[in-house]
């Protein structure tokens, strides 16, 4: 079984808890995959770099995920669904992104 954790932010510009987690993991033995990070502002590349060296990062940006789409089409989810399901029309309007969709963006990478 591999183990994935799912990071929602805004801006990730931090590496903090995500380093105390992983050392706390691989002190206690568990294996860590991968971090999927989801976030709907800003990304400092820079730690993200520095983080796969120690572990696997897929980045998701809201609003802007193209090869999820494809995956979703390639599953038989109509254009129409996949839309109802990705698509954040408050993120444009006020700068804000509900939970559950972060949730669904880091579920569906995971899968």
């Amino acid at each position: 079984m591999r183990v994935s954790i799912g990071v929602i932010t805004k801006d990730f510009n931090s590496l903090e808890p995500i380093d105390e987690f992983l050392e706390n993991a691989s002190k206690h033995n568990h294996k860590i995959y991968s971090i999927i990070i989801v976030y709907s502002h800003g990304c400092d590349f820079r730690l993200v770099e520095s983080l796969e060296k120690k572990v696997k990062v897929f980045l998701v940006k809201i609003n802007d995920v193209p090869e999820i789409k494809r995956q979703l089409t390639k599953t038989g989810l109509s254009t129409e669904n996949i839309e109802i399901l990705l698509s954040c029309p408050t993120l444009k309007k006020y700068g804000k992104v509900p939970y559950g969709l972060n949730r669904n963006y880091a579920l569906i990478k995971a899968l």
